[in-house]
């Protein structure tokens, strides 16, 4: 008897060391992804889990991290690559988190058909994920960009502003700042599509967005 309650309390300590140690690791990630904005860091970090990553569901759910910190550095074709090619299963629950770094991916990166096409058929799960209240802003920055370069600009403009003031990080606040330069230079207003232009630049460090607005920069 004394071996079994031994055997349960053992078994209660790992399990409470596991999610600690999970927790922990979830945070420093977070940290250098969104608060430090170094995703070729956190790129480096998801690489040294997957090396010590065995099991097919570890290595899913370690990929589809990658994907992440792949996407914010604007490295579309691996971010492509990890989901479509070495991604044996998307990880349960983390059918959004997949969706958003492809269809963002191709969006962002120029391939407009195609990721309006991903998007498309992927629409019907990612709205089943929208009533999660957690979710719903996330997933809701999907269809919104969608819709932006579905040439759908009025319609999203009140959406994009208010993530530039209440996204949930500096990224997400910097791709809402492109969005928004974007809806303004359809408008012609050049100082409101500098001002935010400058903003994605700011909020953006070391991502993509970056590489956006010097790009736009170049073509006035």
């Amino acid at each position: 008897m004394l071996i079994i309650v031994v055997l349960v309390l053992l078994m209660i300590a790992w399990f409470f060391y596991k999610n600690w140690s999970l927790t922990r690791l979830v945070n420093r990630l977070n940290q250098i992804l969104y608060t430090d904005r170094n995703p070729e860091e956190y790129i480096k970090e998801c690489d040294k889990l997957l090396e010590k990553t065995y099991s097919k569901r570890d290595r899913d759910i370690n990929l589809l991290q990658k994907s992440t910190g792949l996407f914010y550095a604007g490295r579309f074709d691996e971010v492509k690559h990890v989901l479509l090619k070495e991604m044996g299963k998307i990880p349960a629950n983390g059918q959004h988190l997949y969706y958003q770094a492809l269809v963002l991916s191709m969006l962002f990166g120029g391939e407009i058909e195609e990721g309006h096409k991903v998007f498309g058929d992927a629409k019907e799960i990612l709205e089943s994920y929208k009533r999660t209240e957690g979710n719903a802003k996330g997933l809701e920055f999907i269809f919104a960009v969608d819709d932006l370069y579905q040439g759908k600009y009025e319609d999203r403009k009140e959406f994009f502003i208010e993530q530039c003031e209440n996204g949930r990080n500096y990224y997400r606040k910097a791709m809402a700042n492109y969005c928004t330069a974007l809806i303004y230079k359809n408008e012609n207003n050049i100082y409101e599509m500098n001002k935010h232009l400058q903003l994605a630049k700011e909020l953006g460090k070391n991502s993509f967005v970056e590489k956006l607005v010097a790009k736009e920069t170049e073509q006035k």
